[in-house]
């Protein structure tokens, strides 16, 4: 390794699982207390290999020495507590990340700038990456951005506006089991303005229930009678059963503007009158 700045990363078989620190990569022989100094390591091998039964077990042993001269390396590590940024010089995620560093929250909104000085304003990408705990329930994920993204969840793609665009807010429901799911958010800048937040929230999810199709007439509603006559054996009646007398419904001729609902049932949009 040359001099300077170098970051060194470590993928899993996983996306999400990456680790990576900065160093800094200092020239010469130099040790650590100023002075030119040398290491010899000796690295020994032994195998054993264990044969059939009644016969001789077999030991090899090996010995390799090498001379090797310190360099000074000076280690920033990135400590992250929050969300892993990543942000990459390009709109595909690939390579080594420009910066990363840690987020509080994924909640920017850069202008025409970028997230950093080493970043370019235009045409750039990043990726958060956090492991977060859920109680069992469903969620709303949801993105606003400018120009993409896109959002995983224990590796399956869950929300996807991968394609470059204006402002805007998309949101998905999911379902989750109770404990830790890694999430991952992803996002790209083509060019102009660039914002990207991302929320989750407990998701209400409402049951409609089962209404009439056609509801009264408010003449009909007018001459309903309540049946509440108790059944025999003690078997109670079903609450609230309206019926409407046959003889009820007088016969008029329909008109252009028809009567208002009365006010005993004013959520209840009227039906067209029978003649």
């Amino acid at each position: 390794m040359t001099p300077g700045g170098w970051t060194l990363v470590a993928h899993g078989s996983d996306p999400v699982q990456v680790v990576s620190i900065p160093l800094t990569i200092a020239g010469g022989s130099v040790g650590p207390t100023g002075a030119t100094a040398s290491a010899t390591t000796t690295t020994t091998a032994i195998a054993t290999v264990t044969a059939e039964p009644g016969t001789a077990t077999a030991t090899a042993t090996t010995a390799a020495t090498a001379s090797q001269t310190p360099v000074i390396v000076s280690a920033m590590p990135v400590v992250i507590s929050d969300w892993r940024g990543m942000y990459f010089n390009n709109v595909t995620l690939s390579g080594m990340p420009a910066v990363t560093r840690n987020e509080v929250d994924i909640d920017f909104n850069w202008g025409f700038g970028s997230p950093d000085a080493r970043i370019n304003p235009d045409n750039f990408s990043a990726r958060w990456t956090r492991r977060l705990f859920f109680n069992q329930g469903a969620y709303r994920f949801t993105v606003q951005m400018d120009d993409a993204a896109r959002v995983w969840l224990d590796g399956v793609l869950v929300l996807n506006a991968w394609k470059a665009g204006g402002l805007r807010r998309v949101s998905t429901d999911v379902t989750l089991k109770k404990g830790y799911h890694d999430v991952r958010v992803e996002f790209f800048e083509r060019s102009g303005v660039a914002v990207m937040r991302f929320t989750v929230e407990r998701a209400v999810i409402l049951t409609e229930t089962p209404s009439s199709t056609v509801a009264p007439s408010s003449t009909a509603i007018q001459s309903a009678t309540a049946s509440q006559t108790p059944a025999a054996s003690g078997t109670p009646m079903p609450s609230q059963t309206v019926t409407s007398s046959p003889t009820a419904i007088p016969s008029r001729t329909p008109t252009l503007t028809p009567p208002p609902l009365p006010t005993v049932n004013t959520s209840t949009p009227e039906a067209t009158a029978q003649p």
